[in-house]
């Protein structure tokens, strides 16, 4: 309790960014991609990448898109290092129910990947998604090992979200991590990124230059 407290009022008090900050902590019951239910705390996965996004209800139109979505992908996260964590404001018998149908009968199935029931609307609150009907916003974060939010993006209910942008945003911290070099516009992993981020200012100026008339002179 203490713990989500001190997570809410630190919510509250960085307002709705949350980036370089540490993850607000929670601990919460899902249902498990084996159909059992698990009380986990985010806590458990430092050391991973973590995808945490925050979708309205089950049994609705646009997130059972999203949530396939994410799950048709779920292979290349693991295999980048990253776990995919779903919350919405359902009951855990609510979204049993959901895994029990089928993408054809406009279910979710067997999705490879957790979903958390945020019943009491606690962990909403702390990542500043909890919408005035009591769902959630389609809030996404990106997490780093150390527990540091590093992308956060929050779209109305109507706008599905691009996983493969999830993923970009990724391989764009991946990179960054690994070789000290900051990315540009619409980066993908294998491509030209720009130089160090620590690099003194008048070369990374040259650097950019470079880039850009690469890239964009016509």
């Amino acid at each position: 309790m203490f713990l989500r407290l001190a997570a809410y009022a630190m919510a509250l008090a960085s307002g709705r960014l949350l980036i370089q900050k540490d993850a607000p902590e929670f601990k919460a019951t899902a249902v498990m991609p084996d159909d059992q239910t698990k009380e986990i705390s985010l806590q458990s996965y430092r050391g991973t990448y973590v995808v945490l996004f925050f979708y309205p209800f089950d049994f609705t139109f646009v997130c059972p898109t999203e949530i396939l979505a994410f799950d048709a992908m779920i292979e290349e996260f693991h295999n980048k290092g990253a776990e995919v964590l779903a919350v919405s404001t359902d009951s855990v018998h609510s979204h049993i129910a959901y895994r029990k149908l089928g993408p054809k009968d406009g279910g979710i199935g067997k999705i490879r990947y957790p979903i958390f029931s945020d019943f009491k609307k606690e962990i909403s609150t702390m990542y500043d998604v909890l919408a005035d009907d009591g769902s959630s916003h389609r809030g996404l974060f990106l997490i780093d090992r150390e527990g540091k939010v590093r992308h956060q993006l929050v779209n109305d209910e109507p706008l599905g979200r691009s996983v493969d942008e999830a993923m970009r945003m990724l391989d764009s911290l991946k990179h960054f991590e690994q070789h000290g070099q900051v990315c540009p516009a619409n980066f993908k992993a294998g491509e030209q990124s720009l130089g160090k981020a620590n690099d003194n200012v008048l070369d990374r100026f040259e650097n950019v230059k470079e880039y850009l008339a690469s890239k964009y002179e016509k």
